[in-house]
């Protein structure tokens, strides 16, 4: 008798571990009736099925390769696929999730957000930086932009666990465009939600339509395909939302500790040990660097509109430089410089960041001469400094150059 009453609080806290990720994705917009559905499907209750099920059809899509690496280039890659031996000793031992994505951060994607770690009205990330906001309670694995989601990045089981619920058909759009109403209570898009040992749910949020390689009841193995990063739900960017929750509460995989625990503090991290040894924290990045004959907006910048190997005509009479930066603190200095043919100064100038941002778009440029480019090559470099302990230290450097012919 008292093993199988341990039976069923083992079965309700899994539930409730489901219900708690639900509220949070549907937020306000969502609806009791899914939530009771979603328990009846989950414990097996005679629980009224008073929603229907909103899983759409499985699109079968084929494994694709990851994104050529992008401008923002860094030296890390993402953890490998663990072996047999990894697997038999995480199913004995806590579990470990690996990476769950195919990308590399610094180089084709980056983690532009993680679990906000300060209680309170202040966003803090486990390392006391600017890269999370409000309440936020997952990862945000983003791509510099839409021409990478294209091209096609792998969302990966961060562990063994079974598909508990999956929603696809959500169209790949920017939020700005369709407007929040639009998308219901749809905010996290196109989702798989899998079930772990230990009571540990994780979550894949704003995946690409017709993706999703998985159907709900299925057994699926750490590191096997579920989709790929896309642009569906409640976002301007394409990105992965990452989240984990034991026992119904979210934890942050970095440090082991609940959402809000206060950051700078750490338990034991929920990475494997090969994905630990990958990642490294980049406080700020650049996402498009480049120059142009006009000025670019955010859109533009993510699609990667700025001038590529055919250069620049030399018949426009005005070149931009752009930045499109991520992880930006107030007090930071962004310093530029244009060097046109012959290395000849053009342009510098410096402006301050006035406060913390997920990203910020610097342009600089010479004055609109009135007349035609001269032909050539420029090269323009950008610096991010940041005060540390009262010193203003390099943070970020790079370059771009391009051809006015």
């Amino acid at each position: 008798m008292r093993t199988l009453l341990a039976i069923i609080g083992l079965i309700v806290l899994g539930a409730l571990g489901t219900v708690g990720f639900l509220y949070a994705q549907e937020g306000s917009g969502g609806s009791l009736e899914k939530v009771l559905w979603q328990i009846r499907t989950t414990v097996g209750q005679a629980i009224p099925a008073l929603a229907p099920s909103e899983e759409a059809p499985v699109a079968a899509a084929p494994v694709t390769a990851a994104p050529a690496p992008s401008p923002a280039a860094a030296q890390n890659t993402a953890a490998a696929s663990p072996s047999t031996t990894e697997e038999s000793a995480a199913e004995s031992g806590p579990l470990k999730f690996r990476f769950p994505a195919q990308c590399a951060i610094g180089r084709n994607c980056l983690i532009q957000h993680f679990v906000d770690a300060e209680p309170g009205p202040e966003a803090l990330d486990y390392k006391c930086g600017a890269l999370t906001t409000p309440a936020n309670q997952g990862l945000h694995l983003r791509l510099p932009g839409p021409k990478e989601m294209l091209k096609g990045v792998p969302v990966l089981a961060a562990a063994a666990g079974e598909v508990l619920r999956i929603r696809d058909g959500l169209p790949d759009v920017d939020v700005k465009l369709v407007g929040r109403d639009a998308l219901g209570s749809s905010g996290y898009g196109n989702v798989v939600l899998l079930k772990h040992r230990d009571g540990y749910l994780s979550a894949y949020g704003h995946l690409k339509r017709g993706s999703i390689t998985v159907a709900k009841g299925q057994q699926v193995r750490a590191g096997q395909k579920l989709g790929e990063i896309g642009l569906s739900g409640a976002t301007d960017f394409p990105h992965l939302h990452f989240e984990v929750r034991r026992d119904g509460k979210v934890v942050d995989p970095f440090t082991g500790l609940e959402a809000e625990s206060g950051c700078g503090k750490s338990d034991e991290p929920l990475w494997n040990q090969a994905t630990m040894d990958q990642l490294t924290y980049y406080p700020s990045a650049i996402l498009r660097i480049g120059f142009s004959h006009v000025e670019l907006n955010q859109a533009a910048l993510e699609y990667g509109l700025l001038a590529g190997d055919d250069g620049i005509s030399a018949r426009n009479t005005k070149l931009v430089f752009h930045v499109y930066a991520a992880g930006l603190r107030a007090g930071d200095k962004a310093r530029f410089e244009i060097h046109g043919p012959s290395e000849t100064l053009l342009t510098g100038t410096e402006e301050t960041v006035l406060e913390n941002s997920p990203t910020a778009i610097f342009r600089t440029g010479p004055p609109d001469l009135g007349t035609a480019l001269e032909p050539g090559s420029y090269r323009g470099s950008f610096t991010l400094l940041r005060d540390e302990n009262g010193l203003l230290k390099p943070l970020l450097t790079a370059s771009s150059t391009v051809v006015v012919k």
